[in-house]
């Protein structure tokens, strides 16, 4: 991958996929709130996966969302349940979609520096936002950041969960970062 900074484009090799389904997601989820509460006049929550929109009104005391390791997580395994009021909320995990790549644990969050996937510093990591899309890129940049996002995200004003620690690794499966 080439970066130009000066013209503020990438290059990206043939073969080379980038998904932009995360940042979809959050867009998507900001987009049907916003228009949802237009129409209704009402309070509206929009949940897409990890990621949590809300627009209009809040009830008191705000939207209760529950923060789990992934998504699909059953009920009982949820973490911790917070309540927003507006803006946008997203959870980031490396355990998310991960597979073995020549022997290793891969997974979709690269690390810009390195070009594989970043570190697993943290197991789980959920963000507030204005908007949901600006909740989704805190996240995943605090996965990428590793161990300098606490800084980071106090540095950015934004609130924050960050979970240490990652889930073991298969038998036969090593954790080291993939080239």
């Amino acid at each position: 991958m080439d970066l130009d900074r000066r013209a503020r484009t990438v290059r990206i090799p043939r073969g080379v996929i980038l998904d932009l389904g995360a940042a979809a997601k959050a867009l998507a989820a900001d987009r049907a709130a916003d228009r949802i509460a237009e129409t209704t006049g009402t309070g509206v929550l929009v949940g897409v996966g990890a990621d949590v929109a809300v627009a209009g009104p809040a009830s008191d005391g705000g939207w209760a969302v529950g923060i789990a390791p992934t998504s699909s997580s059953p009920l009982h395994a949820l973490e911790q349940v917070i309540a927003i009021e507006g803006g946008g909320l997203a959870s980031s995990s490396p355990a998310a979609r991960s597979w073995v790549h020549r022997g290793a644990m891969a997974h979709h969050i690269i690390g810009p520096a390195t070009g594989a996937p970043a570190a697993r510093r943290w197991r789980l990591v959920s963000a507030a936002g204005s908007s949901c899309i600006e909740a989704n890129a805190a996240t995943t940049a605090a996965v990428a950041w590793g161990a300098d996002a606490l800084d980071r995200l106090v540095a950015l004003g934004t609130p924050a969960r960050l979970v240490a620690g990652e889930e073991p690794a298969p038998p036969g499966v090593s954790r080291r970062a993939v080239p």
